[in-house]
């Protein structure tokens, strides 16, 4: 494999920059003193509106943003999976993106933001979005185990990190943002899980024993 030319390596640290960019403007609008913030300046009726539509339409934009930095030429390919692997690769993709949609779906509106968002268009005082991505919790107080969330604390962050780690053309910023990718969602998971613990408490400690952080085939009872 020849080594990386001056435009190739100008356009990886390009791509770099951007990436690390993105992944910490969207790691501080997830803080609690952004949201904080947000609410002196706006009030909370217009916070709790607007700020879970606004960090979704940003993480979706800048998310489609730089994957077409990582997809696009000019790149060096590390490695190329030849057939059958690269097929079974492609299927544990789509698989991902199926297990992705499925767990947005089972997340339901409240995940974008659209109650709060048709709340405050309708006059009304919108609640505030819920806690990080987590489990939502049941009638009684316990939290879902429901649809993935038996089989990991995490799959809205595990599943399309799997995406990308079975792609097979590897280029040198696929690698780049794969990397990137997986240390952001693995500090973010952790964060996550402490915003949990302290917004549901003993009720967060019970789901942790039944579901793991990465992932299981079998629940613990």
């Amino acid at each position: 494999m020849p080594p990386p030319g001056p435009v190739q390596r100008k356009n990886l640290r390009r791509s770099l920059t951007i990436t690390l960019a993105f992944m910490a403007v969207k790691s501080l609008l997830a803080s609690e003193k952004s949201k904080a913030a947000a609410e002196r300046l706006l009030g909370p009726r217009l916070r709790n509106g607007l700020y879970r539509p606004v960090y979704i339409l940003y993480s979706s934009v800048g998310g489609v943003w730089i994957l077409l930095l990582a997809y696009r030429r000019p790149h060096r390919v590390l490695y190329q999976a030849r057939p059958p692997l690269s097929w079974l690769m492609r299927v544990g993709q789509l698989a991902s993106i199926a297990l992705t949609l499925e767990t947005t779906r089972f997340l339901g509106a409240g995940f974008f933001g659209i109650p709060q968002l048709r709340a405050l268009l309708k006059g009304r005082q919108p609640e505030a979005e819920p806690e990080a991505q987590g489990p939502p919790p049941e009638d009684g107080g316990e939290l879902s185990q429901r649809s993935f969330f038996g089989f990991t604390r995490h799959p809205n962050n595990w599943f399309p990190t799997v995406f990308f780690l079975l792609e097979p053309r590897m280029t040198d910023k696929r690698a780049m943002y794969t990397m990137l990718m997986t240390i952001h969602v693995l500090l973010g998971s952790v964060h996550e899980e402490s915003r949990l613990r302290g917004r549901y408490g003993a009720a967060y400690d019970r789901y942790k024993e039944t579901a793991p952080f990465l992932g299981s085939l079998s629940r613990k009872r």
